[in-house]
């Protein structure tokens, strides 16, 4: 997994959720449904400039179904997979 600026990344791209939210209950309800870590992955399906300095991006994943979050242009994501042009 490569980690990126979220100003780069695109919709259809496979990211990892932030580690604070994996860390506070996202693993561990994972491992409480038998999932895989596989499906803590969000597919981004919408990436859009909110205000100055920040982007909206929803997206959708196994474990946490629909998916929002107000992120800074500057914070660092980890990217499983990257849409192809």
């Amino acid at each position: 997994m490569t980690k990126v600026p979220v100003s780069s990344i695109q919709a259809g791209d496979v990211i990892m959720p932030p580690e604070r939210e994996l860390r506070l209950w996202m693993r561990r309800d994972r491992a409480e449904k038998g999932l895989p870590e596989s499906s803590l992955y969000i597919t981004v399906t919408e990436v859009v400039p909110d205000r100055a300095g920040w982007v909206r991006m929803r997206g959708t994943g196994e474990c946490v179904g629909r998916w929002s979050i107000l992120a800074k242009l500057t914070t660092q994501w980890q990217v499983v997979q990257r849409q192809e042009a």
